[in-house]
């Protein structure tokens, strides 16, 4: 049922329907309310460490914070370590193994524990998969219009303006850039 109206003039909602059957205004039109768990394939993401993931929050039309289901394979990592200077991260894991890899060292999670890295705390981070099956996660953070990322092992800063996004080596080199 729409968690936005009352439940006594609300029928439940059936699991296809989609926030415009819902009647309530602030729903997007044609964004499912509920997303069923194979609706959202799988897909492969390269960036910064090759992985699998499912862009839950994209397919449900929310654009305040972006939600992922993340998949490791053994020996896979999540990403780069890194920190963001405006953007809040929370990791719920959900199956599997993982190592936690901080600023402060490693810590094993595994099933319903959760990390919190809030904005602008410098505390480069990523998962690693060391185990010998796959691991998975929810991925959910903040989404704003300009951010600064540090990738203290790395030597390089990503800068998120409203107008495009650089990455900037330490020395100040432009590696790369590119528009929204």
């Amino acid at each position: 049922m729409c968690r936005l109206a009352r439940p006594d003039t609300t029928p439940p909602l059936h699991l296809a329907q989609t926030a415009s059957d819902c009647g309530h205004p602030h729903h997007k039109p044609d964004h499912p309310i509920i997303i069923k768990r194979d609706a959202v394939p799988m897909q492969a993401f390269a960036g910064s460490a090759p992985r699998t993931q499912a862009g839950l929050s994209d397919a449900g039309g929310l654009t305040q914070f972006g939600a992922h289901l993340v998949t490791l394979q053994p020996g896979q990592h999540s990403s780069t370590r890194h920190w963001h200077a405006s953007e809040d991260e929370f990791l719920y894991m959900l199956d599997g193994t993982g190592t936690v890899i901080e600023q402060s060292g490693e810590s094993v999670i595994t099933p319903g524990d959760c990390c919190c890295w809030p904005a602008g705390v410098e505390n480069a981070h990523h998962v690693v998969n060391r185990s010998a099956l796959p691991l998975t996660y929810l991925m959910v953070g903040t989404r704003v219009a300009e951010d600064i990322v540090r990738y203290p092992d790395a030597g390089r800063t990503l800068f998120h303006r409203a107008n495009g996004w650089q990455l900037v080596a330490d020395d100040g080199t432009i590696i790369e850039s590119g528009t929204p």
